[in-house]
């Protein structure tokens, strides 16, 4: 499989201290940046698969309600407590601006 790095969003773009939700593709995630570091996870529950909203310093899954950390990813509470953590969307900066990586097929 060959990849891609695409561009995202200028880092000056995203606040300091903020988390916001993004779209890439076909898939929504959400992306956290704090200070020159950038994170983001998909916006997928290890559980079942739904959606999350954020409330505070979790999100919460609209299906059953599972929580997991906004910083770490980790399952807090519900059905994905036993589970694994949020799927990580992989990033990279440079020069200021921030990619993400497109997985392609080799079809």
């Amino acid at each position: 499989m060959a990849e891609q790095w695409v561009r995202l969003a200028a880092l000056a773009e995203i606040p300091d201290g903020s988390v916001r939700k993004f779209r890439i593709d076909f898939r929504s995630g959400w992306l956290l940046r704090r200070g020159d570091s950038v994170k983001a996870y998909f916006d997928q529950c290890t559980h079942a698969g739904g959606s999350l909203v954020r409330k505070g310093g979790v999100f919460q899954c609209l299906r059953h309600e599972a929580t997991f950390d906004v910083e770490t990813g980790t399952p807090l509470s519900g059905p994905a407590l036993d589970g694994d953590p949020l799927p990580i969307v992989e990033l990279k900066v440079e020069d200021g601006i921030v990619f993400f990586k497109r997985i392609l097929s080799d079809e």
